[in-house]
């Protein structure tokens, strides 16, 4: 059984209904608008519609929880409303395509007497049956064959008016309305509608009649529009109904969407809470069968050895008389029996000799004292006889055949010679099913079975002999579960007081049981769920129609400026705290609007002073870049060894700092849109030899392996600025060397790809870069900041090596602008590899 199938059917049923009372209000609208006759046999129909799909769900509702019996009274109502649907729709396709007074009145007694005969048809009496535990009503062959035949009948009207409206405008050379095209296929659903209804009802399966339910819906939705849009004044309607009929109102778009919305949201509801429910519930009651076994089996056996005990106590007292000894010997006994009988009525008290003959009882029975053969029919007496206490569970001695927990004790003189038995028989508590109130709704029935076969209080239907069979040869210590052929067992053993399995109790469960319990819970869930959801719908109408006006405004005028219109603002007026809103908001734009324009201008004249004061510092530096590279060399003079290394210092500070002006430049150019790439062709490995050659020195000074290993196959030229190209490797190798530890590596690869990058993945040619390092790496918590501007990581700062912050900010800034993409990955301790793209040379 599929508890999704059930609840999707069942939601199909709930929503078929409040789509056919949807459908209802729009073409009762549209009858006051118009007057078209064909248009209020249509509102008649989609009422019916409505409400047999109501009704269908009620019926199963109420027969799932015992409210409806199986003669399908209810079910015959359904069938009514079924029929008055399928009719008034007919009337409606002919109202629509008949123009003659003469042919209507002929196709309305055509209606009428189909009405007759398929009524007349289903009055009869209907049965009830039950599809995936889903129960429906049931119809003879004779019912479905004449239900068929007039629904095919009306559908094959709904095809042939359109269809010979369709050649009639072709031969006349008219405008084709599109509205007949869409009645054919709703005609065509309809016709496979009644396939797979004929389909369920003789196969007895679900899954037919659900699909049937999404054929009925989708026949349904391309009708109604159809139907309308015939004989519509607005001619716009006509060659386009579905369109013109749903967008010309913006109230049916906003029911419409809820309806979808909340439709939707609430099957996903009720499929995932209805299954869960079911299976709680289903879990409780397995729980509490278990449970209640577990109490009655310890009861039992708590009777059985106070039983045991009177039993032995009796004995105790007793001598057993010689059978043929006088009477007055007998009656003594007798008397003895009755002065030793105060344990209650319920008590049966048997007392045989060696021989197995009854000597005493205090039963009326009509049975002879000889006719009892008690070594035979007790397995409790023979045990006793071999001189020990026993009870276990048997039958009655008496006529009445009672099944009785038995107890045996040995009577015994003085030298232990055993002298006879004394059994003690009380009513058995095995009825576990009395504790079980209110009764589990999957039990189908149960009892308790010996270990020998014999089975004693069934409770409902009795399982097949040959599962009790199985259920006997199932080693276990303690309570088990399962399934045998088609039934669910609930079995725990019994035990005597020498620890022997006595029997045991069990309980079962059919698939149809099972179900039914799925069912009722679904049902009940779903109801409770549409319900709400419904209530939430009606709200959220209302809401929309009444409050969300403004705060749509708002939220438009929100979208607005958060794309940098600023400019944008709410026009509502209104004395309400969403006209307040409106007011503060438009204040707040006005505000943020010429703070924005302030920000901006100072951000720009920060740019412009960064610009400016970068460019005037580069030409002072390369005088003194100069000036040093003419000392270094010689041309001032010679220099002794420690002018040579302060001079060398102060190179190297002046080119740091010289870097850093450039870097401020091109930021700055970069965010004035001034850059301009000087795009040719080339092959980028000569750029990446040249780069890796350049900084080679730089990495054997930190003791760190360069390696770059050329593709095996020769790379297509790329399309790009070689100096920016460079200017990216550059500031990804030196950051990979800066970053790694003496002894480390970086490596350099380059491969053809076919994307762009995993953000854009552009289609295309690329040729992928990647500089991998085995350096510290990147905090986690830091990465989504590494391409931004002046951004620098904590662990660098606090180990006070140099940089900018600038040289990743104006490497993605390249990349993109050469219409590549850069990423990058990276863990804390294990390195970083940073891979980019650019595409190649493209000949025009």
């Amino acid at each position: 059984m599929s508890s999704s199938l059930i609840v999707s059917t069942i939601f199909l049923e709930v929503l078929a209904a409040v789509f056919g009372a949807f459908t209802f209000f729009f073409v009762l609208r549209e009858y006051r608008r118009n007057h078209q006759l064909h248009l209020a046999f249509l509102a008649v129909s989609l009422a019916a519609f409505s409400t047999l799909f109501f009704l269908t769900y009620l019926a199963q509702l109420f027969y799932i929880f015992g409210t409806i019996g199986q003669d399908g009274v209810s079910f015959r109502v359904i069938n009514l409303a079924f029929v008055l649907d399928v009719t008034f729709m007919f009337l409606a396709v002919v109202a629509a395509f008949t123009r003659s007074r003469r042919q209507w009145v002929w196709y309305v007694v055509i209606g009428l007497g189909a009405l007759f005969l398929v009524t007349a048809a289903l009055v009869r009496h209907v049965g009830i049956i039950r599809l995936n535990g889903l129960p429906f009503g049931s119809y003879g062959p004779a019912d479905l064959l004449i239900l068929a035949t007039a629904v095919i009948v009306v559908y094959l009207g709904l095809i042939g008016f359109p269809a010979t409206n369709l050649i009639r405008n072709r031969i006349k050379g008219a405008q084709q309305e599109r509205s007949d095209l869409i009645l054919i296929l709703s005609g065509i659903f309809g016709l496979l509608f009644v396939t797979l209804f004929v389909s369920a009802m003789l196969t007895r399966d679900l899954l037919p009649l659900f699909v049937c339910y999404l054929v009925v819906l989708a026949k349904q939705l391309v009708m109604v529009p159809g139907l309308v849009a015939k004989r519509h004044p607005d001619k716009l309607v006509v060659r386009q109904p579905v369109r013109t009929l749903i967008g010309r109102s913006l109230q049916l778009k906003t029911v419409g969407l809820n309806v979808l919305v909340f439709g939707a949201l609430a099957f996903l509801l009720v499929t995932v809470t209805s299954s869960i429910f079911a299976s709680s519930s289903i879990d409780s009651e397995e729980s509490q069968i278990a449970r209640t076994m577990r109490l009655t089996a310890q009861e039992h056996g708590s009777n059985a050895l106070e039983l045991e005990e009177r039993a032995e106590w009796f004995a105790s007292a007793l001598s057993v008389p010689d059978p043929s000894s006088d009477m007055d010997e007998t009656d003594a006994l007798s008397d003895k029996c009755a002065s030793l009988n105060f344990f209650g009525r319920n008590l049966a008290i048997h007392v045989f000799d060696t021989e197995g003959t009854l000597v005493y009882t205090n039963q009326r029975s009509s049975l002879k004292s000889t006719e009892i053969d008690i070594r035979a029919r007790s397995h409790v007496a023979r045990v006793a006889l071999s001189g020990e206490t026993h009870s276990s569970t048997e039958e009655a001695i008496t006529l009445h055949q009672d099944t009785v927990l038995r107890a045996a004790a040995p009577i015994k003189d003085a030298s232990g010679t055993i002298g006879g038995i004394v059994i003690l028989d009380q009513s058995a508590f095995l009825g576990f099913f009395e504790q079980l109130q209110p009764l589990p709704s999957i039990v189908a029935g149960g009892g308790y079975i010996k270990d020998s076969g014999a089975t004693y209080l069934t409770y409902g239907s009795e399982l097949p002999r040959s599962v009790l069979e199985k259920l006997i040869d199932l080693p276990q210590d303690d309570y088990v579960t399962g399934w045998s052929d088609g039934f669910k067992y609930y079995l725990r053993p019994n035990y005597s007081s020498d620890r022997t399995v006595d029997g045991y109790f069990y309980a079962f469960a059919t698939e149809d049981s099972i179900s039914r319990e799925y069912v009722r819970i679904m049902s009940l869930v779903t109801l409770l769920s549409l319900l709400a959801t419904l209530l939430m719908m009606s709200l959220l109408v209302y809401v929309n129609r009444w409050v969300l006006r403004p705060v749509a405004l708002l939220s438009s005028a929100t979208r607005k400026m958060d794309g940098g219109d600023y400019g944008a603002t709410v026009r509502y007026e209104s004395a309400d705290e969403l006209g307040q809103l409106a007011r503060s908001f438009n204040h707040m734009a006005a505000t943020v609007r010429d703070r924005t324009r302030e920000l901006n201008q100072a951000l720009q004249e920060q740019r412009d002073y960064l610009f400016n004061t970068a460019h005037e510092m580069r030409t002072p530096l390369n005088i003194f870049r100069w000036t040093l590279e003419m000392m270094r060399f010689g041309d001032a003079g010679e220099l002794n060894e420690e002018q040579l290394e302060l001079l060398e210092q102060m190179h190297q500070t002046n080119e740091r700092l010289y870097t850093l002006v450039n870097n401020l430049l091109d930021s700055a150019k970069i965010e004035q849109g001034r850059v301009a790439l000087k795009k040719e062709a080339f092959p980028i490995e000569s750029v990446i030899d040249e780069t890796a050659a350049n900084l080679a020195v730089l990495a054997r000074k930190k003791n760190v392996r360069l390696v770059w290993e050329g593709p095996a196959k020769e790379l297509p030229p790329v399309s790009g600025d070689a100096d920016r190209l460079k200017q990216i490797l550059v500031n990804l190798l030196s950051n990979s060397v800066k970053y790694t530890q003496e002894g480390g590596r970086v490596q350099v690869s380059a491969k053809r790809v076919g994307t762009s990058g995993p953000e854009r993945r552009d289609r295309g040619e690329f040729i992928r870069v990647d500089v991998a390092d085995t350096g510290r790496g990147i905090p986690e918590k830091e990465q989504k900041r590494v391409f931004s501007r002046f951004f620098r990581s904590k662990e660098v700062v606090k180990d006070d090596i140099s940089g900018t912050g600038l040289g990743l900010f104006i490497t993605k800034k390249l990349v993109d602008l050469h219409g590549g993409e850069i990423w990058f990955v990276s863990a804390a301790g294990h390195g970083t590899t940073f891979s980019f793209t650019i595409p190649t040379h493209k000949e025009k």
